[in-house]
This record gives structure tokens, sequence and C-alpha cells, in this order.
């Protein structure tokens, strides 16, 4: 099995998992500033939080699950072709706080070093890059599992892929009381990483507090429906997941709900139509929310679907695993990470035959 990981995601996990108290609780950015040299960093003062915690875990994972390959998915720049479709896209989002802006150019040195080759774009995002890999990857006979906080890397999720999800602490009661798991335990008896759930086909999702079962392509409908907030995604204004869910489950696909919908205005059966909605318990209005906003939810789609087109590397000996312990040994001793030696042990199998 083949790793993909997205990177900034985990690097942006572990920043802000880590930050000190003082700076995650101040009321600006400027109060915020004053508390940044209280941020792990080296000697001379390098910031290493988030590059510390990242690259453990991925030393942790290559050591507990033993991929056949790692490659890491990084975020170059906010103006993908994503803004091109829609300038508002992420428009609401802050800019990068110093400390972790600094630690993507490190994270990214430093994986170089060691032998984990890195993909990064101005007009992909690490998703599209992930996804590209993936299929690149299962094209050439591979096996997948793509790991991110991010929900939307469900729609990635095929018979040879998987989807490595990491559960912030906070959030791992949900799975627990949805899924009825002891969550540690369930890591231990999967042999996964710490923190992560794995989706498969037959998982489904947790979405709205709840679990759906979409499929993954109908995960995309699901998105252009709903939107995302994070990423200022429109979606159709009024459907919520209540009557997308249903829906996409009755009919299949959204391209088969507007076609019933047009073909009900074509034929005069709308008041059928409606009494089927109601029959799953959707509303009658949510017939005209989706085709007064259709434009709407074609704009989302596109913003929401991962692209899996990206140039990526068509051989799989380019993914192999083959840590350099040498540029490890360098790393370590460059940033201070004193409690990682122990990765460079002989005993520590970074190295597959």
């Amino acid at each position: 099995m083949y790793l993909i990981i997205d990177g900034s995601s985990m690097l942006s996990t572990n920043y802000y998992g880590t930050l000190p108290f003082s700076v995650l609780t101040a009321k600006t950015d400027e109060e915020k500033a004053k508390h940044f040299k209280e941020i792990m960093q080296t000697k001379d003062g390098v910031y290493t939080n988030g590059v510390f915690s990242s690259l453990r875990n991925i030393l942790n994972i290559i050591n507990d699950q033993q991929p056949e390959g790692i490659a890491v998915c990084l975020d170059a720049s906010r103006d993908t072709f994503r803004r091109e479709l829609y300038s508002d896209y992420k428009a609401q989002r802050g800019g990068t706080p110093s400390p972790l802006k600094e630690q993507f150019n490190t994270f990214n040195k430093i994986l170089n070093e060691i032998g984990i080759p890195t993909f990064y774009s101005t007009r992909f995002e690490a998703d599209d890059l992930a996804g590209s890999l993936a299929r690149k990857i299962e094209s050439l006979g591979g096996t997948c599992a793509v790991m991110s906080a991010d929900k939307d890397y469900y729609q990635l999720v095929t018979s040879n892929t998987k989807f490595w999800r990491i559960i912030p602490s906070p959030a791992q009661p949900k799975y627990k009381k949805l899924y009825g798991i002891n969550f540690s335990q369930y890591v231990k008896d999967n042999n996964l990483p710490k923190g992560v759930f794995e989706i498969t086909e037959d998982t489904g999702i947790i979405a709205d507090k709840e679990i759906i079962h979409l499929t993954p392509e109908q995960f995309i409908d699901y998105l252009s429906v709903v939107g995302d907030k994070v990423d200022n995604i429109p979606g159709v204004q009024s459907v919520g997941p209540k009557s997308i869910v249903p829906l996409l489950q009755e009919y299949g696909t959204l391209s088969d709900i507007y076609s019933a919908i047009q073909e009900a205005m074509d034929e005069g059966t709308m008041k059928q139509l409606a009494d089927d909605f109601k029959e799953i318990g959707v509303k009658k209005s949510t017939i005209n929310a989706l085709m007064d906003h259709k434009d709407e939810a074609d704009l989302s789609r596109l913003l929401a679907q991962i692209n899996c087109s990206c140039p990526v590397p068509n051989d799989l000996e380019s993914y192999k695993l083959n840590i350099n312990k040498d540029g490890l040994a360098e790393v370590i001793n460059r940033y201070e990470f004193k409690s990682l030696e122990k990765f460079i042990d002989e005993e520590m199998e970074l190295e597959r035959e």
C-alpha cells in the first residue's frame, strides 16, 4: 500500500494543535504576534512546532504501518484554477500566520532531504495532486490510502483507495457514538496511525453530525448542493443535507434529479413530483430552490470536485519508500529534534528491501 499525505492539512493541524495557550487565546493578530517567541523553535529562531510533530507522525507511520511508499502533497498558492472560476473562492480566509507560513518551506525542504517526495503546484491544490497520485498509482496496479483531516477526500475512495481521515481528539467521541467504537481500541485493532479513522466505500462519512451513506461520486453532488463555508463554495441556497441526501439516495445523481424536475415541468406533472419528494421527506420548495440556483450548483461542483488529472510521475518507483538515514540524522541535528534520534537507530525499519 502507498500512502499519500495531505501535507498542508497535516502541518496546519499540528501547528495549531501545539501552539502555546498564550497564542491560542490572544484576541488580535497583534497580541498573537507578541507571543510568537513562545512557539517551539531552534536556537537560531526557526519555528518548528508543526514541522516537528508532522515529521514524527510520518516516521511513526513508516515504522508502524510500513507503507510501500509515501508522497506528500502541499499547497503552494491560493490563486489556483478555482480562483479563476470563482474569485471569492476561499476569499474569507485570513492570511497565514508567519510562523506557519515559514514552516511550509521548512517542511518541504526536510522531506526532500530525507527522501520523501513532495508535490506542489501554483495551479492545483494539495487535494488535486493527491487525487492524481491516487489514480495514477491505481492505474499502475497499486493500492493507496490518502490521509487528511479534510472530509472532501471521501470522493477519492474506491476499492483500491482508502481515506485515512485525521480526527482531532475533541471529535473522536462523536465517532465513538455514531459508529459504536472505542476510538483508541479501533485504531489499535486496525493498525492505523494515531487519531485516524479509515473510510472505505462501505463506511459512509460523518456530515451534519450524522453518518451519511452516499457513494464517493454522490458525495461530489452533495457538496455541490450544500456548499462549503470553509472554502466559500456557495452551494444551493435553502437546500441542506436533510433534503439532498434522500434525493441522491432516491435518484442517484444530481443530474438525474434535475432531469426528473425538467421532465415534470415539460409534462405538467409537477404535483406528482412534489408528492414523490414528500414521500422521501423532502419539501416541495426544494424543487424551486434547485432550479433557481442551478448555476450555483454547477459552479459549486467545479469547485468541490477534486481534479485527478494533474501531471504526476508515471511509475511506481517514484513513490517507493527509500529514507535517507544520513539526511534524517542531519535534519534531526540541525532542527534540534533530539527526541527523534530513536528513528535513526539500527533497529528502526526506515528502509524497505
